[in-house]
């Protein structure tokens, strides 16, 4: 238990402070939220338009 509680945590803590190794977790949500913002916003103005 002890080995997955550090795995678990090192994973969990590391990936948001690395960025290569959260390539594929943290990037998708940060990416996601930026990207979404823009493309939400452009694709509501071009909706609404």
């Amino acid at each position: 238990h002890i080995e997955r509680s550090s795995l678990i945590e090192s994973d969990i803590p590391e990936p948001e402070k690395s960025d290569k190794g959260t390539s594929l977790i943290v990037p998708k949500k940060r990416e996601i939220s930026q990207e979404d913002l823009t493309t939400n916003s452009e694709k509501e103005k071009k909706i609404k338009a």
